[in-house]
């Protein structure tokens, strides 16, 4: 029967061209079949799927056969189904040249009288499943990586929202539906709370990328300090698909060591006593010029004193001398002397 009945076309053009062109461009094959006494058909390009000549005289059997052994279960579940449709998920087939390949099968019951017949459509989707399973093979790397470093990867919605995580409610004890909206900031250090919110917000709402350093509450009740970046995923226009984002403990960088002290010459405690006594200066004033007490000075010029001073507060003493114009020498022999240079002051 010609197909549309209406159409302006010169030649008519019969529903089965139109099912020809469909088949071969869409990677499809279709199929009837009647139950009761086992007659099966198959279009031209079913033919051409399961890689068989279209003289191939096509059986239930044979096609369940061809079925990978792992997933014959998702195709025998399809056929005997009670319900008029139904579909499998992805399965594996062996064609006749030895190639496996991943199809997709939708049946419906054409009829019921005066025999059941079904009527199938079957599509090849291995190039789509096998861009499926690599995406799912490096998202679980990523996760393994992630999960090494201790950190945390995560997606969210357009508007912010929460839709995917890979520990942060095992992390913080949450579910997602908790985290929505605004509800991850509960588990925030309240010190925190107000920067992170805000600089989430301004994230979202300008497209820019988000960088952020915040303390989260484990399930312990303890927190733990996290450097959050998120970065948006943008489609054709430009426009926000979704946020990617990692949590990874953050690294405080050490702090710095302390600048070497220069002790070289430092005056020892009858030096210190001696330099004093030449330019007159109190223990107090010493004291107060050089930011240390008089008691330590004191220590240190008591011979009797076993205990050392630091050095770092030794090295003040020598600057603070240092800019009355009083410094110490040492001889190799061993020797010192105290020079006192101040307006052409005196030597001693």
């Amino acid at each position: 029967m010609p197909y549309p009945r209406n159409s302006a076309l010169a030649a008519p053009i019969s529903s089965r061209q139109y099912l020809q062109v469909l088949e071969r461009n869409a990677s499809i094959g279709s199929w009837a079949w009647q139950p009761a006494d086992g007659v099966m058909v198959w279009s031209s390009n079913m033919h051409r799927l399961m890689r068989v000549p279209a003289e191939f005289q096509p059986t239930i059997e044979g096609m369940l056969a061809a079925v990978h052994e792992d997933d014959r279960w998702l195709f025998q579940d399809m056929l005997v189904g009670l319900d008029p449709v139904a579909s499998t998920p992805p399965y594996r087939v062996r064609l006749a040249d030895g190639s496996l390949r991943w199809h997709v099968c939708h049946r419906e019951v054409a009829c019921q009288t005066p025999v059941r017949v079904v009527i199938a459509i079957v599509q090849d989707v291995t190039d789509a499943t096998a861009a499926h399973r690599l995406l799912v093979q490096r998202q679980r790397s990523l996760d393994t990586v992630m999960r090494l470093l201790g950190g945390i990867l995560w997606r969210a919605a357009p508007n912010g929202d929460l839709v995917f995580d890979n520990g942060w409610c095992e992390l913080t004890g949450t579910t997602l539906a908790e985290n929505a909206g605004d509800g991850w900031l509960r588990t925030i250090h309240s010190e925190d709370r107000d920067v992170a919110r805000a600089a989430w917000r301004f994230a979202v709402d300008s497209g820019r990328s988000y960088s952020t350093t915040y303390r989260v509450r484990r399930t312990d009740g303890h927190y733990v300090r996290m450097d959050v970046k998120a970065h948006p995923h943008l489609d054709e226009h430009e426009a926000v698909v979704e946020w990617i984002g990692v949590c990874v403990p953050s690294i405080q960088a050490p702090p710095a060591a302390p600048a070497p002290v220069d002790v070289a010459d430092a005056p020892e405690g009858p030096e210190l006593r001696a330099a004093r006594a030449l330019i007159g200066l109190t223990v107090d004033e010493l004291a107060d010029a050089a930011g240390v007490s008089a008691a330590t000075i004191s220590r240190h010029e008591d011979t009797r004193q076993t205990g050392r001073i630091r050095p770092s507060k030794l090295a003040r003493l020598k600057a603070s001398l240092a800019e009355l114009g009083v410094t110490f020498h040492r001889e190799r022999a061993g020797g010192a002397f105290i020079r006192w240079d101040r307006d052409g002051g005196r030597q001693g």
